[in-house]
This record gives structure tokens, sequence and C-alpha cells, in this order.
């Protein structure tokens, strides 16, 4: 019964991760596209 309980908590919790995951992602594009971009101008 507890396992099932915790089960649907992290079912719950698994978008807002998904969206952690997302947001992360965003930054490392661009903080990747923006040091490519500076390394293609200093090249």
């Amino acid at each position: 019964f507890k396992i099932m309980l915790l089960f649907e908590s992290d079912l719950h919790n698994a978008p807002k991760r998904i969206r952690n995951i997302s947001v992360l992602w965003q930054i490392i594009s661009k903080l990747f596209q923006r040091t490519y971009y500076i390394t293609s101008m200093c090249l």
C-alpha cells in the first residue's frame, strides 16, 4: 500500500522533474550556442 502511494506521488512529481530537465537543457543549449558563437568570432 505504501509502495503504491509512493508510486503515485512519484508520478505526480514526474511533470515537475521533466520541466526542470527541459529548463536545464534550454540553459545548457543557450550557453553552448553562446560559447560556439564566441569561439567562431575569435577564429
